[in-house]
């Protein structure tokens, strides 16, 4: 069954991605409000250890949607690397049930390591910052988190499920709700001035209505009951394990992939705490949220566009690749430089309105677009590069971020370039290969330049609104 992106599958996507942008952001001037500075500072640490442990679950998805793609395509069998090209409109009722299966398996795992790391391997570090706060808010607010990282963890594979099936609507519609759950039970709590232990508790109840939302509309998909009702084969835990072999080959890689992308960016508020006040701190993080958000609006489209590439990719429908990946490339790059001009001269006069003592830094926003933009553009060759089950990318995003790290920490300890130092490190050191190797390579295999792959980009989005707007004059 070939995956297709439609009008609706992008407007879906977009908009789920606009309100989850939307819900931290509002969320945001909410807190600096009803949230005195130093717990605001303590929020950003409690959410960049939480980063940390979702490592887990960016070492699994991106496999497991991936996989259940391809045998959603039609695929009979599974490979660790590469993919073996068969368009079969019928999809194996077992295999499906035998991935399904290992993925329960899978997320009940790490997030209950995720729950044991969080509270014996960074408890220390959040009492040690927050030593001059409350610390029974900071103790039960912590606790909290970490119980709401953990079911947020545990249902995870709801999303692998329906994005693997290209159901984005339905995925988007569960993330809407359970983000407007959040940022509603957020300010309902803080009116009720719970400070942070709210917004932790808000947390809480997003993860469970995600659940519960995302698993009615998996289950209500004609396809799923009728592809899960074929399945009658019990499957057993040696099948379940066979399955977890060759998802792990390229899972382990994922998580490394992972690792790297937490070091070359998040990480860097854990650095801050060591060198900034908590309350500068806040004020760095917000600007990290700031441009997080309009990354992640601006790369939804490509993000959408991934179970398509996997499916024609499948398929050996080579041209269909290109233009999917060519006109996601442009996309996302006019998308980052609208977003980034509407933060600059809308977000942030608002937010200063709302607190006129938080003073942001728009040359550090303006270097944060850069780094931001030049990372997921390079990034977006890479995920091409793993629609097709290959990951050649792995050590080089390791070896970058680890210098990254290490140019911060020369940049921060030994030069005045103050907060400055905490992006141009990681800048520096992706400028040496990533943000220009990966993309060079993807192109020589699509056979075409940079200018001819923007040009083709350009066109096929330009051939898709006109389409559009022929079916709406008809």
């Amino acid at each position: 069954m070939r995956i297709r992106t439609d009008k609706k599958t992008h407007i879906w996507s977009l908009t789920g991605q606009v309100v989850s942008v939307a819900s931290g952001l509002l969320l945001m001037p909410l807190m600096m409000v009803f949230v005195p500075e130093d717990y605001l500072g303590l929020w950003y640490v409690y959410a960049a250890i939480g980063a940390i442990v979702t490592l887990f679950d960016n070492t699994f998805a991106p496999a497991l949607a991936r996989n259940i793609a391809y045998v959603w395509t039609g695929a009979r069998h599974l490979q660790k690397k590469d993919v073996a090209e068969e368009d079969c409109e019928e999809i194996d009722p077992v295999l499906f049930k035998k991935v399904l299966r290992t993925c329960r398996l899978i997320y009940l795992v790490i997030s209950g390591a995720s729950l044991v790391i969080m509270l014996g391997g960074f408890t220390w570090h959040v009492l040690s910052v927050s030593a001059t706060l409350d610390s029974a808010v900071v103790i039960v607010s912590w606790t909290i988190y970490c119980a709401a990282v953990f079911f947020n963890m545990l249902y995870c594979y709801f999303s692998s499920f329906l994005r693997g099936t290209g159901d984005f609507v339905a995925l988007n519609k569960a993330t809407i709700i359970s983000k407007l759950v959040y940022l509603g039970g957020a300010l309902l709590f803080l009116l009720l001035d719970m400070g942070i232990l709210g917004v932790s508790f808000s947390y809480f109840l997003s993860g469970f209505t995600f659940r519960f939302v995302s698993r009615f509309f998996f289950y209500r998909n004609p396809d799923v009951k009728k592809t899960l009702a074929a399945a009658k084969h019990k499957v057993t835990f040696a099948e379940e394990w066979a399955i977890f072999k060759i998802l792990w080959y390229n899972s382990w890689r994922e998580g490394l992939i992972a690792l790297a992308n937490y070091f070359a960016s998040q990480v860097t508020t854990l650095i801050a705490s060591s060198y900034l006040s908590l309350s500068d701190t806040g004020v760095y993080s917000i600007s990290m949220q700031i441009i997080s958000s309009v990354s992640l609006v601006a790369f939804t489209y490509f993000n959408t566009s991934m179970p398509a590439i996997q499916s024609n990719y499948v398929a050996g429908d080579k041209e269909a690749v290109k233009k999917l990946v060519s006109s996601s490339a442009v996309f996302a790059v006019i998308m980052f430089a609208v977003c980034f001009a509407g933060a600059v001269f809308v977000g942030l006069p608002i937010l200063h309105l709302i607190k006129p003592t938080y003073q942001f830094n728009i040359l550090l926003l303006g270097i944060m677009a850069v780094y931001e933009l030049l990372y997921k553009h390079h990034s977006l060759f890479c995920s091409y590069l793993s629609c097709t089950n290959r990951l050649p990318y792995v050590w080089s995003f390791l070896i970058s971020s680890a210098f990254g790290l290490l140019f911060t920490f020369l940049l921060m300890q030994f030069t005045n370039v103050g907060v400055y130092g905490l992006i141009l490190g990681g800048m520096a050191a992706q400028l040496l290969f990533n943000n220009w190797f990966w993309p060079a390579k993807v192109l020589r295999e699509l056979s075409v330049n940079y200018f001819a792959f923007l040009g083709l980009g350009t066109k096929t989005l330009v051939e898709k609104f006109r389409r559009k707007k022929d079916k709406e004059k008809q």
